[in-house]
């Protein structure tokens, strides 16, 4: 007899907060197709994609500085390279990842434009990083 009540004060709850929901929804639609114009978000999206994407890169160079030991112990350890190639190899990791997202995000007025660098940096890394680290 329990359990029957706390289902249906659990489907009222649940019915309640659809309906919150909805009205919320009903409230914010009308704002938001009048302020986000379709050029407003290609603006967003032109500034937003490269910021995302280059955050990827930024985060793996960040873990191999701050995780060193645990990367050189998978380098050496697991992939049993050379402390010194894995070192290298990690270094170039780094410098690579950290290269490009920097060459994608610098600002327009910066010239030259070195986006396109920047991107096939990314991409040439993209390429060999399974390599690197043997999951090819």
């Amino acid at each position: 007899p329990g359990s029957g009540r706390f289902r249906a004060l659990l489907q009222a709850a649940r019915s309640g907060m659809q309906q919150v929901l909805r009205q919320i929804q009903e409230a914010v639609e009308p704002v938001l197709e009048r302020s986000l114009t379709k050029r407003r978000r290609q603006e967003f999206l032109a500034s937003a994609g490269p910021l995302f994407l280059c955050l990827t890169f930024i985060e793996d160079a960040l873990r191999v500085l701050l995780r060193w030991k645990e990367q050189m112990s998978y380098m050496t350890v697991t992939m049993r390279m050379s402390g010194w190639l894995g070192g290298l190899l990690l270094i170039f990791s780094l410098v690579t990842q950290m290269t490009g997202s920097v060459l994608v995000l610098r600002p327009k007025e910066v010239k030259p434009s070195r986006v396109k660098v920047g991107c096939y940096t990314l991409l040439a890394f993209v390429f060999l990083q399974p390599f690197m680290y043997g999951q090819a």
